[in-house]
């Protein structure tokens, strides 16, 4: 009778049909030809291959680790063979790691981080091997061994991935990093089908697994778009991180984007012709040839918008495209680097892995953001953007304006382009293709010799097309106007053909046309286009027909105001929204008493050369304007200075001196201090270039004049304070200031200015106001004046931005106000920063944007809450410590290191014959100082006298050991003996051997418990050795005796010759400490019960608290009193109640209860300032005198009062200063604090009063430690270091001086 075949799920084949084509499409045909020929045996016959030529290249890994997978694949090939015949699947779950192994294998790092990843696989195929032929017909169980299937192949997927990149070898270990979460998710869905594998074999728990199937299922998906979304996060975190390492803004080439393309959105159809062109289509491709191509063409032909719209269009197509567009108006556009940074930014959004490895390799490693370096970076990343080995990738790099650059940078940028082009095009892997836009140029021709041109005067019939097309939609627009002149269809093709052919081939000229015909009177349509004929052919002849019909009626003031309109468009730092416009208009006179802000209507005057953008901005109709006016740069510049300070002198009056003053708010509505936030950030640059520009100062100059006024008013307005504060911040400054040196006070402000808003100060800044504590919120905050101006202004457009009405303004006035400073009440305090003048709309969005300028480091793992850090190490650490699930093991470092480090460490000094006794003396010690001491096993917490001479001596390899660290994780390093020390010491005087062991005391019945191989060790070591043992088991024999749990001796457990030995006890390794797995359980044996729970109650707190193990190993006797009550605080909880105080840092994690474990967490996170630590300290001795108080109540019958959240922290309470404290500090002779106010005043005086408590404290800490140490010099070993010496505390004077703000405070004197 035949067997029937067994059924096969439709639901397994297509999950394991759909991996095998997912990994079939990603592996090249050249790569997978003969995997379906081979075998398992092939592959275990490539892996000994593979670890013979590791082993030829001295470069031998462990292979080994891939046995437990071959054995698993094998017998789930028996398994899967069910779902797999007819198809070639089965090989294919083995073939690609030959593949693997061998590319792998060129990158040691890489092959043995992918050796790993195919081990843990292995780990869920052990079940298979007593499942092979179980339920082979069960559906369900079908489905399951089809996703082990999937995951398998899943991994094959992304290593091969990985090492088939252009240039892997360099991403490996970033994109590996970055591929960890989703390898760990294979792994968790591996693990938990393998639970359902378990559970479906088991008859009884076939309800369960069908339900545990649906769960894994939903499961499955959710983890996938988690994943997903933690990358993301990541990778945007990252790439912020990446900007401020750049100090790169993308604003600016979005708002220039936007105003460009607008002009083609408008008219649609005027520019689809260019997608036509057959040069154009041919660069399109994704073909490598025709990889540069250059559009040129006269001003005004309409490049830029022919730009954006091929860059529009391709972005619809879901090509990648990365462009740049150089304006005059934005200065940074034209410059060379930021081209770089603007297209390296681009680059980044394209692939993630790709940040990971610029944050990893650029920002973590602190690489200065040079031109030669963001030119290597980018030639590096191009190259390496193929992530797909079976197709090419393409970049299209549109460069737009490139005329608008200095000649030196347009060849830096043609040679750069040139270079990325034929550098990815000869890899195969990668094709960038340029497109570059600008003016004829002799400098980009000579360098494009060869390439593909695209002229716009050679595109005489589409671009007449285009206009005709252009013209017809703006005539449209002016319907009303021509039906009331009874024009007919066929005149207005008249005009449009006559503006066509008027035009010749400009777009600028047929704009400024349509806008002549828009404004001018007209009686009939013949009249119109006669108009058009009479008008001049050459554009600059028609802007000085314009320009004359501007001034033709104007009187010599009003064209002085007309040339300072055109100068303010020409030359500004940045462009300028409407009211800004009119503010700096307002103040070019030089009068800091306006009351009104210049009217509106004076734009439209020029409005025929003048436009405003959809961002409010104003700037000229084209650039060509600016060539044709000919506005004087210096004149223009030295108006906008006048403009800039003049507005400083009339701040200075409405938000200094008239702080109550209502009609502020009314001003500031109405928009006449609308060019205050432009002029507290450039008004230094203007000073110093027109000093620069005179070569020294002019004292007749109005420009001059004005700073001086300015300087002196704020001297007698803020006086000196600040300076004294920056005087210390060693920011570099210009070296223009040195042309002020004839102006001392004028030189004096500007360097205040400068410090005001340098990174050193924002730093300051944002760490004062992350400050929680009470002397950070109680300290007022000491501004400069200019800085003072700017937040007093800020704060009213902040009040006015929340109000819907306000007396004395209409609602469209407000509304108005609204619009045009939306952004201006929250600006970067960072000199330099795009975002010093176009702010954000929140103060979360500012605040996150100045803490990237901070020179820390952000954790950017999703949903981390940790402060930034103050050194890539620290990162790396928290890193590890929090977001690493499998950290990797300490390395172990034998004894037998110790010489040649110790010798290394001082090579002036010879190896002495006693060395090698001196150095086991010495680990001898430290091992006792471990079984007696568990703390010492915990990482970095060694005794600080050891810690240089006995780091490597460490037998313990010991991840991050937590609290809860089992003693019975301990074991001893192979290759050492049971004492964790290496042969090499196994010299100098030996212990004679023999039935009976007696030396130095030492009798047989003190060791029972030792077997010979312990007995040799303990002969091996010196009689100085066993002296020192035999003292420290001694003593610890004493305090188990009296229910103390043993402490290591002072001054190293030495023990004196004559000292008398112990007569009974037993006397073995475990109770010498030597066996830390036991030793607990051998010091608890001589105990009676009430003292064994006494001593394990104490090694379970030390189990739950690190902190005190830190403390563990001291003498009672010799801790004062202050510390040993500090000892005993760190042992307990602390109040739930605390989490709310000012004084609490913020963000401790919920696991941390007890005060050692809250004070170890603070010291290892620096970002919370330096303040913390002494906060605690307070907090804790706060928490002691509850205690106290609470114990005195309950003596007393009383009942105990809550613990009040306001009560000052420190050293006993500090009196409150009195009236006649604080005016006697105003009176002091220094007159620092003359115009101080009351509460800056007080503050200074708690201050020193804190500040002579504390002194006072330490003196008497210091004096009862002396009194209770009683070293013993003749005891301490040779090579071991002094007890550190405790730094003094500096002497501050008592005398009043100036308020100091934040943590400043005591190193203020």
């Amino acid at each position: 009778m035949s067997l029937k075949a067994p059924t096969i799920s439709a639901l397994a084949r297509q999950t394991m049909r759909m991996a095998f084509d997912d990994l079939d499409h990603t592996i090249t045909p050249v790569d997978s030809r003969g995997f379906p020929r081979t075998t398992l045996q092939h592959v275990r016959k490539a892996a000994l291959e593979i670890e013979n030529q590791l082993a030829a290249r001295q470069s031998l890994r462990n292979m080994r680790r891939l046995a437990p997978l071959f054995n698993g694949l094998e017998h789930y090939a028996k398994v899967v063979d069910v779902l797999c015949n007819g198809t070639p699947y089965l090989a294919w779950i083995w073939a690609p790691i030959t593949l693997i192994l061998r590319v792998s294998s060129e990158y040691v790092e890489a092959f043995e981080q992918i050796i790993n990843g195919y081990s843990k696989i292995a780990e869920s195929l052990v079940r298979f091997e007593v499942l092979e032929d179980t339920f082979r017909s069960n559906l369900d169980f079908q489905h399951t061994i089809a996703v082990f299937y999937a995951d398998i192949l899943q991994f094959h997927k992304h290593a091969y991935k990985f090492v088939k990149r252009s240039g892997w070898k360099l991403m490996f270990l970033t994109s590996w990093g970055r591929f960890q979460r989703r390898f760990d998710n294979i792994l968790e869905d591996m693990k938990r089908h393998g639970e359902l594998v378990d559970k479906g074999a088991n008859a009884y728990d076939i309800a369960e697994a069908r339900q545990m199937r649906q769960d894994i299922r939903a499961w499955r998906e959710e983890s996938l778009e988690q994943v997903e979304r933690l990358e993301k996060e990541q990778a945007a975190k990252q790439y912020k991180s990446i900007m401020s390492w750049l100090k790169a803004e993308e604003s600016d080439q979005l708002a220039i984007f936007d105003a460009i393309s607008a002009e083609g959105t408008k008219f649609p159809g005027t520019c689809s012709w260019i997608l036509s062109n057959q040069k154009i289509r041919s660069w399109l491709d994704k073909k490598p040839d025709h990889s540069m191509l250059w559009l040129q063409g006269i001003p005004g032909s309409g490049k830029s918008v022919l730009s954006t719209q091929i860059v529009t269009f391709m972005k619809a197509a879901k090509m990648f495209v990365i462009h740049h567009f150089c304006i005059h108006s934005y200065a940074s556009s034209t410059m060379y680097e930021q081209i770089l940074r603007s297209l390296l930014l681009q680059l980044l959004r394209k692939d993630g892995e790709i940040v990971a490895h610029v944050y990893e390799d650029c920002v973590l490693g602190k690489k200065p953001p040079a031109v030669q370096a963001l030119e290597r970076l980018l030639k590096t990343l191009f190259p390496n953007m193929s992530y797909e080995p079976r197709q090419i990738e393409y970049i299209w790099i549109v460069i737009d304006g490139l005329d608008e650059c200095e000649t030196q940078k347009q060849a830096s940028v043609v040679n750069f382009m040139n270079q990325l082009t034929s550098k990815t095009s000869s890899l195969g892997g990668m094709v960038c293709k340029v497109l570059i836009s600008s003016r004829s140029s002799s400098i980009i021709a000579n360098r494009l010799r060869g390439r593909q041109v695209v002229s716009l005067t050679e595109e005489k019939s589409c671009l007449d097309i285009a206009i005709k097309q252009y013209a017809s939609q703006r005539l449209q627009s002016l319907h009303n106007k021509l039906y009331q002149l009874d024009i007919q269809a066929k005149e207005i093709e008249d005009i449009e053909l006559e503006i066509t052919k008027k035009a010749d081939s400009m777009f600028l000229y047929a704009r400024l046309v349509l806008d002549y015909l828009a404004k001018n009177l007209f009686y009939s349509g013949e009249e119109m286009r006669m108009s058009v004929h009479e008008l001049p052919d050459q554009l600059s002849e028609f802007y000085r027909k314009i320009l004359s019909q501007i001034l033709i009626q104007l009187d010599s003031r009003s064209i002085d105001r007309v040339r300072c309109i055109f100068g303010w468009i020409a030359f500004t730092k940045r462009p300028l929204k409407r009211l800004e416009f009119l503010s700096a208009i307002t103040f070019s006179s030089g009068d800091p008493k306006v009351s009104h802000i210049a009217p509106q209507y004076i734009l439209d005057v020029c409005g025929a050369l003048l436009e405003e953008r959809r961002d409010t901005t104003l700037s000229f109709i084209h650039v060509s304007v600016k060539d044709n006016l000919k506005v004087t740069e210096h004149q223009a510049l030295i108006e906008h200075g006048k403009a800039a300070i003049t507005c400083l002198l009339s701040g200075l009056d409405v938000f200094a001196l008239s702080p109550t003053d209502q009609s502020r708010y009314v001003r500031v509505l109405k928009g006449l201090h609308g060019f205050h936030v432009y002029a507290t950030e450039y008004w230094t640059e203007y000073l110093l270039s027109h000093a620069a520009g005179l070569g020294a100062a002019d004292n007749k100059s109005d420009l001059l004049v004005l700073a001086k006024d300015l300087a002196q008013k704020l001297d007698q307005m803020f006086e000196s304070a600040p300076s004294e504060e920056f005087r210390s911040d060693a920011t570099p400054l210009d070296d223009r200031l040195e042309l002020l040196s004839p102006h001392p006070l004028l030189q004096k402000q500007v360097r205040i200015a400068c410090k005001a808003r340098s990174l050193n100060r924002l730093e300051s800044e944002l760490h004062r106001e992350s400050d929680v504590t009470s002397s950070a919120k109680n300290c007022t905050q000491i501004l400069d004046g200019i800085s003072a101006m700017l937040l007093s202004y800020q704060e009213i457009v902040r009040f006015l931005l929340r109000q819907d009405n306000y007396p004395g303004v209409t609602a469209e006035e407000l509304e108005f106000f609204k619009s045009q400073f939306r952004t201006s009440a929250y600006t970067c305090r960072l000199s330099s920063c795009p975002r010093t003048t176009v702010g954000f709309e929140s103060e979360e969005l500012l605040r996150e944007h100045e803490i990237s300028h901070a020179r820390r480091i952000a954790c950017t793992f999703p949903d981390c809450k940790y402060p930034p850090f103050v050194s890539v190490q620290a990162l790396k650490n928290h890193v590890n410590r929090y977001h690493n699930p499998n950290p990797a093991p300490k390395s172990i470092r034998k004894v037998g290191h110790l010489l040649m480090k110790t010798t290394a460490t001082h090579p002036k000094k010879k190896a002495s014959p006693d060395a090698n006794i001196t150095n086991s003396v010495n680990a001898v010690n430290w091992t006792l100082d471990i079984a007696l001491d568990p703390s010492t096993v915990v990482s970095g917490h060694s005794p600080s006298s050891k810690q240089n001479t006995l780091s490597d001596m460490r037998r313990f390899s010991v991840p991050d050991v937590n609290s809860a660290t089992s003693f019975d994780s301990m074991t001893s390093t192979a290759g050492e003996d049971s004492w964790g020390l290496s042969n090499a010491f196994d010299t100098g005087k030996r212990v004679s051997q023999g039935n009976g062991m007696n030396v130095n005391g030492l009798t047989p019945p003190m060791f029972p418990g030792m077997n010979q191989d312990q007995i040799r060790s303990m002969n091996g070591l010196p009689v100085e050795t066993l002296n020192e043992m035999l003292a420290k088991w001694n003593q610890n024999k004493t305090m188990m005796q009296s229910g103390r749990p043993g402490m290591p001796m002072q001054d190293g457990g030495q023990m004196h010759l004559g000292q008398q030995m112990p007569q009974q006890g037993e006397f073995n390794l475990q109770n010498l400490g030597i066996n830390g797995q036991a030793q607990a359980q051998n010091m608890a044996s001589a105990m009676h019960p009430q003292q064994q729970a006494l001593l394990q109650q104490q090694i379970n707190r030390l189990r739950q608290n690190p902190a005190m193990q830190q403390q563990s190993n001291m003498n009672p006797g010799a801790v004062p009193p202050e510390q040993r009550k500090q000892m005993q605080m760190d042992m307990m909880d602390f109040p739930p109640t605390l989490h709310n105080h000012q004084n609490m840092p913020r963000g401790v994690p919920p696991e941390i209860k007890k005060w050692g474990q809250l004070k170890q967490w603070a010291q290892q996170n620096p970002g919370l300032g330096p303040e913390v630590s002494k906060h605690l300290k307070g907090l804790q001795k706060l928490h002691w005198q509850q205690i106290i108080r609470q114990r005195v109540a309950q003596q007393a019958g009383q009942q105990p009062g809550e613990m009040p959240s306001g009560m000052p922290v420190g050293p006993g309470r500090i009196p409150e200063p009195t009236p006649e404290d604080i005016q006697l500090a105003r009176q002091h002779p220094s007159g620092k604090m003359a115009n101080a106010t009351d509460e800056q005043i007080r503050a200074f005086l708690v201050r020193q009063l804190k500040a002579k408590k504390q002194r006072e404290l330490m003196m008497q800490q210091q004096q009862q430690q002396q009194q209770n140490q009683q070293p013993n010099p003749n005891a301490r070993i040779s090579n071991q270091a002094p007890p550190p010496q405790v730094p003094q505390p500096k002497r501050q004077p008592s005398g009043p001086g100036p308020a100091v703000s934040g943590t400043n405070a005591a190193n203020a004197n």
